[in-house]
């Protein structure tokens, strides 16, 4: 931790225009302890706190940029491309398009506050037609809260927080690597456990057409998420809609005495 916070006195914007960068572009590395760790430091006069609000600004704003615009000429599939290290992908960009029409613009503010959510809210925006202009003065808006947030904290804390800092150093690297490794070793543990528990053998749909058509039909259930299936106007007949953010509440409604064929996207 010491050796964290001798780079931050000497390379203290640097630092954070690469940590408010990366993290905007969706890499797991928070950039918010770096901000009250700098608000701490400019406590002790160690930094100068314009060139750090300059570097947190860019830094963020310059990765948003690149998703709004991605989102924008790419349309779900820059969105999916951040949804699919969640558990579950479909419901991860249904409720993301749910929350943006109700609370679009709170969401643009304060999403940097909200982990797991910052990275998902830029993507939406261009995704969602939001205009350039109204989207990078709400961003802006946004960065400054986040900014102002982590900084006002660590010059709350002040000297304090430092002289905690640097008593406890090793015990903090030591709780850090394990919270990394947990986190990891969690992942994959319960990717296998869904795939040993709950895959199903699929269905060809050639297949799936003779056991419409026969006596004994199973329960088809249309799994699609809200864009693919509202833009298709389509369905399998007979089938029943359940959108995915429904299906852990809905899926006890299914008869369990017939066979269930699901499909989506």
């Amino acid at each position: 931790m010491q050796y964290l916070l001798d780079i931050l006195r000497n390379h203290g914007p640097m630092v954070i225009f690469i940590v408010a960068f990366l993290e905007t572009l969706g890499l797991p590395l928070p950039a918010f302890p770096f901000l009250v760790l700098t608000g701490c430091l400019i406590v002790e006069n160690s930094l100068f706190w314009p060139p750090i609000i300059a570097a947190a600004l860019i830094g963020a704003l310059a990765g948003d940029q690149f998703w709004f615009w991605l989102g924008r000429r790419t349309g779900k599939r820059a969105l999916n491309l951040l949804c699919r290290f969640t558990f579950n992908p479909d419901a991860c960009m249904d409720r993301s398009r749910t929350l943006f029409h109700h609370r679009s613009i709170a969401l643009i503010l304060f999403a940097k506050l909200v982990p797991g959510v910052n990275a998902l809210v830029p993507p939406l925006s261009g995704i969602m037609g939001m205009s350039p202009l109204r989207y990078i003065v709400l961003d802006v808006a946004g960065c400054f809260i986040w900014v102002g947030t982590g900084i006002s904290l660590g010059l709350f804390f002040g000297r304090s927080v430092l002289s905690h800092l640097a008593g406890v150093q090793y015990t903090l690297l030591i709780l850090l690597i394990l919270m990394i490794g947990f986190y990891v070793v969690f992942r994959i543990a319960y990717r296998s456990y869904l795939v040993r528990h709950y895959a199903i053998p699929r269905i060809e749909a050639e297949a799936l057409q003779q056991e419409i058509a026969s006596d004994d039909s199973p329960v088809v259930v249309d799994l699609r998420n809200e864009t693919d299936y509202s833009a298709s106007g389509r369905i399998l007949p007979g089938a029943r809609r359940i959108p995915p953010r429904d299906f852990h509440i809905l899926a006890d409604s299914l008869p369990r005495e017939k066979k269930i064929v699901l499909y989506c996207t």
